[in-house]
């Protein structure tokens, strides 16, 4: 980052480059003869991959920077496989393969039945036995067959190996006999089990009343992040059926939490309750309010108003949710997440903050960086929050 200041000349900012180091290394086979037109990439970095020669020998270019890094070696025909990791350029990398690990397992729904075409993936973090953590290494993926089994072949040994459902089916697995990692032994091959996929998903059941506790019926409530809504009955009750289990494309088994929002059907009244567990057996009571406001002005070092600078409004715990995810009380001007740019004057003001939720209003120097303010802040119904001048200078 580089702060540029009127009238001046920044000097100095120089930039070395570096010349790629070419790595050499052999591809050997379990009885050491060498490996001809085995595939060879490097994990997680931007490198072209390679083959090796009638003589097992390979070599790649890769930024010195990258250093040190890991090797994967394929020889598909043969069902062999080899890792290895390099942190000397100068090194002449000796690989020997090893037979490929096998799990399999199987995809059922909840009636026992199994689930075709669903894709499992496979990968892996490495970690350098010195240095740091690589990034994620992608291996084979799977689909299951009609009868919900799968097989996930060529795969690594002596590492942890992650597995992940994607589609749909993920964030609805109610019950796995999965590990969290599996390790296996070169030429293993392990049956890990069943994962239990239910559709129908779990369910919250709350109420939905006004500020004077009068239950309210026909209100819409919907969760934010799976897309799942319902209204409110005559008693003001509603029952959302359809969340998942566990978050969408996660790794670890993550309890999914929901994210509750509630609109009148007429009247501009919204209600907020974010990171339900559905597992607590929780029953929210979810008050409608109007919507709160929050606004201020932006100042540089000498008091003079910032123009065009952006601020972001955020509901804490949900990330960045899109207005298609929850279209109805967007439509009527409830905001979850939202941008604006400071006028001429340093201003900026945003209108839809939902009562039951905390926010944080933050904005950032140009091009990223760290924040320049960061400020969470809790709505009340028809009120404006005034955080005054904030001087885009110092830290807040």
């Amino acid at each position: 980052m580089v702060d540029v200041v009127a009238g001046q000349t920044i000097t100095g900012i120089d930039f070395r480059a570096w010349a790629s180091r070419e790595v050499t290394g052999t591809v050997l086979y379990p009885d050491l003869q060498p490996a001809p037109d085995a595939y060879v990439r490097v994990s997680g970095h931007f490198v072209s991959p390679s083959h090796t020669d009638k003589d097992g020998h390979f070599e790649l270019s890769i930024p010195p920077s990258q250093f040190p890094v890991e090797f994967m070696v394929e020889v598909v025909d043969r069902k062999l496989i080899g890792r290895a990791v390099v942190s000397d350029p100068d090194e002449d990398v000796r690989l020997v393969l090893q037979p490929q690990a096998v799990i399999t397992g199987a995809i059922a729904s909840a009636d026992g039945e199994g689930i075709a075409n669903v894709q499992i993936k496979c990968r892996y973090v490495p970690v350098h036995p010195e240095d740091g953590l690589f990034s994620l290494v992608e291996l084979n993926a799977a689909t299951t067959d009609d009868s919900g089994r799968f097989e996930l072949a060529l795969l690594p040994a002596g590492v942890e190996l992650k597995l992940q459902i994607l589609g749909d089916a993920g964030p609805y697995v109610s019950q796995t006999q999965w590990p969290d990692e599996v390790v296996l032994q070169a030429g293993e091959a392990r049956d890990i089990g069943t994962a239990v996929v239910d559709m129908k998903g779990r369910t919250i059941r709350g109420l939905v009343m006004d500020a004077e506790r009068v239950l309210q019926p026909d209100c819409l409530v919907l969760d934010v992040s799976s897309g799942a809504e319902t209204r409110t009955d005559e008693l003001g009750r509603f029952e959302l059926t359809g969340i998942p289990y566990k978050q969408r494309a996660t790794l670890a088994r993550r309890p999914y939490e929901a994210h509750l929002l509630a609109m009148h059907p007429e009247l501009p009244l919204f209600a907020g309750d974010f990171g339900i567990d559905p597992d607590w057996g929780f029953e929210p009571n979810m008050v409608l309010e109007a919507l709160g406001k929050v606004q201020g002005r932006l100042l540089d070092a000498q008091g003079k108003p910032v123009g065009k600078e952006e601020i972001g409004l955020q509901a804490l715990g949900i990330g960045r949710p899109k207005p298609e995810s929850y279209p109805g009380p967007y439509q009527r001007g409830a905001r979850v997440w939202d941008t604006t740019e400071t006028d001429a004057q340093g201003r900026w003001s945003f209108d839809g903050m939902i009562s039951g939720l905390k926010y944080v209003v933050n904005a950032y120097r140009s091009g990223g960086g760290r924040p320049v303010f960061w400020q969470e802040i809790t709505p009340e119904p028809r009120q404006t929050i005034d955080m005054g001048d904030i001087d885009k200078n110092e830290p807040q």
